[in-house]
């Protein structure tokens, strides 16, 4: 928690590590949804076990708490993505995977939830056909609802909690004005479905996407919370400036050589927060234009209550099956 007040208060973060680490399993993708930016131009290829194993022994000594296995790219694409979740689990690290299913084959499913993994979420851009063919290029809504529901089947016969399952679904501004078919989610998924539904809209991943997804949050400036929670780390263990530098625009480290807290305190990255604790921003790239910098209210009341709606969704949860 350290962290967050730090963040709350404007300080640098000081001896915290981050709390997670994005830690990429490769930035190849087998699809080409519409919200968003990662580019084959920055060079492609897939995170080794031996550079894994240095980042991952550095944050478990550190003090990291958990291991997102994603960036960009599709984390399934990885051959041994079963053992790099393995690795994490062996030095007590939380793991998360985020993917669009089409990958997710049953022998898949099998060694992801034998290697122990604790959160999945799924990419699943719309509730029919005609939705998930615009926002999602390549993507067989058929194909990743079977993937998903006999990724939970396997998972009940585990009589197993986790991985904790959750649907992720990116609609346009203006759908997410209308409620949730929550009953064609229970028609596609069956019973009891996903453990959680978070709908969000497009964001402009750091300014680099315009139109409605580049429209601000919120009227209230508060520096955008990444640069105190996590750090992310390219495939090849370079170390970007934010989970939304998908494409390695700002880059300021490189695990192969460098150690995680030394990039973590070092002055490229304090100075970068000390310029936008400031709101000052017009030289920094990405973050002169980047949408997670604008709030509704302080981000300590955004949190209080966003804590609360999690204690009423587990009530809802356990009573109506949502």
């Amino acid at each position: 928690m350290n962290w967050r007040f730090s963040w709350y208060l404007k300080r640098l973060p000081g001896k915290s590590p981050p709390h997670y680490l994005n830690l990429e399993p490769t930035n190849r993708c087998n699809l080409s949804c519409i919200w968003c930016v990662a580019s084959s131009a920055r060079p492609q290829g897939f995170l080794e076990l031996a550079l894994a194993q240095r980042v991952l022994d550095q944050a478990a000594s550190a003090g990291v708490r958990e291991i997102r296995f994603f960036l960009a790219g599709e984390p399934l694409l990885h051959p041994k993505i079963h053992e790099l979740v393995s690795m994490a689990k062996i030095r007590k690290l939380r793991t998360v995977i985020h993917s669009n299913a089409m990958l997710l084959t049953r022998e898949k499913s099998k060694a992801l939830i034998s290697a122990g993994l604790d959160e999945i979420s799924f990419s699943v851009n719309g509730l029919t056909h005609e939705e998930i063919s615009q926002n999602q290029p390549g993507a067989e809504l058929d194909v990743m609802v079977s993937h998903i529901h006999d990724f939970l089947t396997q998972k009940r016969d585990t009589s197993s909690s986790f991985p904790l399952v959750i649907l992720q679904i990116i609609q346009h501004p203006t759908e997410l004005g209308k409620p949730l078919d929550r009953d064609r989610i229970k028609a596609l998924f069956g019973e009891p479905g996903p453990d959680r539904i978070l709908r969000l809209a497009p964001h402009s991943w750091a300014g680099q996407l315009s139109g409605d997804a580049a429209a601000a949050r919120g009227t209230r400036y508060h520096p955008c919370q990444p640069l105190w929670q996590g750090m992310s780390v390219a495939w090849d263990g370079r170390v970007f400036l934010c989970c939304g530098d998908l494409n390695g625009r700002v880059v300021i480290g490189d695990l192969r050589q460098e150690q995680l807290m030394d990039v973590w305190n070092g002055q490229r990255l304090n100075k970068i927060r000390q310029h936008v604790v400031k709101n000052d921003r017009s030289a920094l790239a990405l973050c002169s234009g980047c949408d997670a910098l604008w709030w509704h209210t302080h981000p300590l009341s955004h949190d209080l209550r966003r804590a609360g709606w999690r204690v009423l969704g587990r009530v809802l949860h356990k009573t109506k099956g949502f």
